[in-house]
């Protein structure tokens, strides 16, 4: 991508706002793409979906990072929570759109399986001409607020057959979203649990994940060191 040609890129997931704070913002560069994961800007919301933070710690959050010096901020919202309507969204956007993040991705509901909000609960999902609204608005709320949509993807089960979309500022887009969605992008996981994926120019994706329990990946630590160094060998040769 020339746009990108000699820029590097440090995105961070800091998440849910009650596992920020000062001490742990203070060791990221400040150049660093900051991901705030609001989901919803409503506190009965937040509480029905098992999180522990609230409207106000979002706020407060944003707030500290820009005090810090962080100058690009993303934030998630999702469309479909339970107990949400258009309504809800509409509102849930107006106020972030108050902290005036450089980027925003808009998720559309999808539940796990396993999740108390899996297939056998489906009282939780908002009715498809509902979620379409919701979505229209919230891409016509995020435009005419000077965002591009810039990526995106589906996933399986997600409410009303519709897709995530990545919204951003002009030159605040993010650039390993970019290329993870367009199956170009190499990436080393480190540390237990993460995986690495190699794109092969004709071939699906080679994927290594390391043990998810870090005893077990400590136990086998040289094993992996080996294995990772043979996949990069064979995804060098390959390109």
């Amino acid at each position: 991508l020339p746009l990108w040609e000699g820029k590097l890129e440090l995105t961070i997931e800091a998440g849910r706002p009650d596992t920020i704070d000062r001490e742990n913002l203070a060791v990221m560069p400040k150049n660093t793409r900051l991901s705030i994961n609001p989901q919803s800007m409503h506190d009965h919301t937040l509480a029905i979906i098992g999180r522990s933070h609230t409207v106000e710690q979002i706020r407060e959050k944003v707030f500290l990072a820009r005090e810090m010096g962080f100058a690009n901020i993303n934030m998630d919202l999702i469309v479909g929570l339970p107990g949400e309507n258009a309504a809800a969204v509409e509102q849930s956007i107006e106020a972030v759109l108050s902290l005036a993040p450089e980027s925003v991705t808009i998720h559309m509901f999808a539940p796990k399986r396993a999740s108390r909000f899996g297939e056998g609960d489906r009282w939780a999902e908002m009715p498809e001409g509902e979620a379409l609204l919701a979505s229209d608005t919230a891409s016509t709320m995020l435009a005419q607020a000077g965002f591009r949509p810039y990526y995106l993807y589906r996933q399986r089960g997600i409410l009303a057959g519709l897709e995530n979309i990545g919204w951003a500022k002009p030159g605040k887009e993010c650039l390993y979203n970019m290329l993870i969605i367009g199956e170009r992008q190499s990436i080393i996981g480190v540390g237990a649990g993460a995986s690495s994926i190699f794109p092969r120019p004709t071939e699906a994706w080679q994927r290594h994940a390391h043990p998810k329990d870090a005893k077990v990946y400590l136990d086998r630590l040289h094993k992996n060191i080996e294995s990772r160094r043979e996949l990069l060998r064979e995804w060098r040769n390959s390109q």
